[in-house]
């Protein structure tokens, strides 16, 4: 009888669906006719219920609690950045939780950012990189990657000349691995031109308490369903040159302006539209990077694994500006390799990545990397 929970539908999402009926001995929590518990901040009652009696059927009986491992990171959910926890073991993911985070999302995560990571273990996804040329096929050693590459792109500037190259980041990328294969790109091309993929946005933003204006909203989903747009600009930016929006590549490259690509997806949803997957035959050199099949790969002459974010480390922007870090928290899936290893190696670096070793080189042209806003620790107590 805390209250808690009703509190939170009242006070919090602002759906008044739960309250408390009867009295005395015969009080308890329930909802009011017809008004089911769904609101789209519902998973918050669980977290916040101090006795455990509301429970989240998705977790119910898959693991004990303290046989998981808590691993800090950020939600790619919306552009809002909230600060979760991931819970896992085994190099599975079980649930995420959200962390406390006083400058983004407080204490609480919307249920689509909540239940939204079941792509990670989806068994379609790409495992080993592939090579084509000609009508063969072959499955490259890993470290055979980067010359690979490097080789093939050098090859291509030589015959079709630097201007002819493009390259599209994708907002589901990490700073530093945009920042890596920006860095790359301009090194092999220096009039290559760089572009953002594409943004994804479904309905319009959602306040809460619902219908709270201005200094009375407490939280915030967001539209703009990527983490990290903001953070790619800022990369793209700072590169200079030729800068183009999705619809513009996609424009220049069905013209043929551009002979050479890569492109890099990492959507958990399918992103190519008919448009998009057209311009595939336009490239005599595709470099596909992405985490599930789509209508480019088959005309593509590399493809390389994209992993999750759980599967990385790195950093992302969100829609208010700030730079937050999250941490790797599983391995990849068999045969694959975190985007940030290969692309550091391909960007002609040596040695083991990491996120914090590449924002030092960052800071050098982009100060705000200087250093990320990390949230203060606050006691876990897990149920």
């Amino acid at each position: 009888m805390c209250s808690r929970c009703v509190r939170f539908t009242d006070e919090i999402s602002g759906t008044h669906e739960l309250c408390m009926v009867n009295r005395g001995s015969r009080t308890e929590i329930d909802v009011f006719p017809g008004m089911p518990l769904d609101n789209p901040l519902q998973g918050n009652v669980v977290d916040i219920c101090p006795v455990g009696s509301l429970l989240d059927k998705d977790f119910l009986f898959k693991r004990r609690v303290w046989e998981l491992k808590g691993t800090p990171s950020i939600c790619p959910g919306c552009a809002t950045g909230c600060a979760i926890r991931i819970d896992h073991a085994e190099n599975t993911v079980y649930r995420l939780k959200p962390r406390f985070n006083p400058r983004v999302n407080q204490w609480w995560m919307c249920d689509e950012g909540r239940f939204g990571f079941k792509y990670v273990h989806d068994k379609k996804r790409i495992r080993s990189p592939l090579v084509r040329r000609g009508y063969e096929t072959t499955t490259p050693n890993w470290k055979d990657i980067p010359e690979i590459v490097r080789f093939r792109l050098e090859e291509h500037v030589r015959e079709k000349g630097a201007a002819k190259v493009v390259a599209m980041l994708s907002p589901f990328m990490a700073c530093e691995e945009a920042w890596l294969l920006a860095r790359f790109v301009r090194e092999v091309a220096p009039q290559a031109a760089l572009a953002i993929g594409p943004v994804p946005m479904e309905g319009e933003d959602q306040l809460f308490p619902v219908s709270a204006k201005d200094d009375a909203v407490r939280f915030t989903i967001l539209k703009e369903k990527c983490p990290n747009r903001r953070g790619i600009e800022m990369v793209l930016q700072a590169t200079g040159g030729d800068l183009l929006t999705f619809e513009q590549f996609v424009e220049r490259s069905g013209k043929g302006d551009f002979s050479a690509a890569w492109i890099v997806g990492g959507y958990p949803k399918p992103w190519v539209d008919k448009n998009a997957a057209k311009i595939a035959e336009n490239f005599e050199l595709l470099i596909l990077q992405d985490m599930f099949e789509n209508e480019l790969m088959a005309g593509a002459a590399i493809v390389l694994p994209s992993c999750a974010w759980v599967e990385r480390e790195g950093s992302f922007v969100n829609a208010a500006g700030l730079v937050q870090v999250f941490e790797r928290a599983i391995d990849p899936p068999h045969a694959a390799r975190p985007d940030g290893q290969y692309l550091h190696e391909i960007a002609g670096f040596t040695g083991l990545y990491t996120g914090e070793r590449v924002r030092e080189l960052m800071a050098e042209s982009l100060p705000a990397f200087a250093k990320a806003y990390t949230p203060p620790e606050l006691p876990v107590h897990a149920h």
